[in-house]
């Protein structure tokens, strides 16, 4: 759990920094946005964040897995006998 709250805390950060930036530098007078609705986005990335990074620290090792599966990584030996695969390379005796 501890490593969602380390990834929230790096993502709310880079998206302060950016909308700080744009809020600086890009808006216009007219275009900036009151400091509530900054803090509802920030409140809509976090809860965003914390979703998205418990499910998928929660289904890390079945990703992993079905990775794993599909691009013959340490259990691709289990698949595929790479020792005793037969190739023919010369004429067809038919």
């Amino acid at each position: 759990m501890e490593k969602v709250f380390v990834l929230l805390v790096l993502v709310l950060a880079v998206y302060l920094v950016m909308r700080f930036v744009e809020y600086r530098f890009v808006d216009t007078e007219e275009e900036r946005t009151p400091l509530r609705t900054l803090i509802r986005d920030a409140l809509m990335v976090s809860s965003a964040v914390v979703v998205g990074g418990t499910g998928f620290f929660y289904f890390d090792g079945y990703l992993v897995g079905f990775f794993n599966a599909i691009m013959n990584r340490d259990s691709g030996s289990k698949l595929v006998d790479r020792e005793n695969i037969q190739i023919f390379t010369d004429d067809p005796g038919f």
